[in-house]
């Protein structure tokens, strides 16, 4: 069973969207998936009032605490080499470091991010390491997994959930219209343009 990891950003969008039911039926193996045990003092679930406050209110948080509850808190190490280059690099933030170097010794995970620079920034470390073909394929975006949804059952859920919704520019913009063929048309626009600035590493786009 091939492992996911999940940073902060995706988790947010997805709560913020109400799309948890429509990602862990279509995207992820959730007793395989790994959020960083660092979210819920991110997004301070602890605190109700601060936690509404950061996610915008309380049908999102409730969302995201029924997300966690779905997946399991990262407890690896990652390699101490590894972590220190990542986390010295410019665009890449504490979490997403932990989860790229965790990527690197778990050859058959699959990392998906909401932070378009992160990925950008990864694609030129990798590089510069000769860590390309160990990542190549292994790396999704928001916008990828997206379109997995809609492709695979939810085309009407995602269209109805993030249709007037601004969460994130990127949909915001896709999502515009009702229309799904131009939204999809939109995501992989936005998917190929990513892909191009990461060297080819995201997954495929998907059919």
């Amino acid at each position: 069973m091939s492992p996911f990891l999940l940073d902060n950003d995706v988790v947010r969008k997805v709560s913020q969207y109400s799309l948890v039911n429509e990602f862990l039926n279509t995207c992820v193996d959730p007793k395989a998936t790994f959020i960083l045990p660092t979210l819920k003092y991110v997004f301070r679930l602890k605190d109700r009032d601060e936690a509404r406050r950061i996610l915008g209110g309380e049908a999102p948080l409730q969302a995201m605490e029924w997300f966690v509850s779905s997946l399991q808190e990262l407890r690896d190490n990652p390699p101490v080499e590894t972590l220190a280059l990542f986390q010295d690099a410019d665009g890449i933030d504490v979490g997403e470091a932990v989860l790229f170097s965790i990527a690197t010794t778990w050859d058959s995970s699959l990392t998906i991010t909401g932070d378009k620079r992160a990925l950008v920034a990864l694609a030129d470390l990798s590089h510069q390491l000769g860590l390309i073909e160990k990542l190549s394929g292994r790396l999704k975006c928001l916008e990828q997994v997206v379109a997995e949804m809609m492709l695979n059952g939810f085309e009407t859920q995602v269209i109805d959930k993030v249709h007037g919704w601004r969460w994130d520019r990127a949909l915001g913009i896709c999502f515009n219209s009702r229309g799904a063929s131009d939204a999809l048309e939109c995501l992989s626009s936005y998917y190929k343009d990513l892909d191009r600035s990461c060297r080819g590493m995201l997954a495929p786009f998907p059919r």
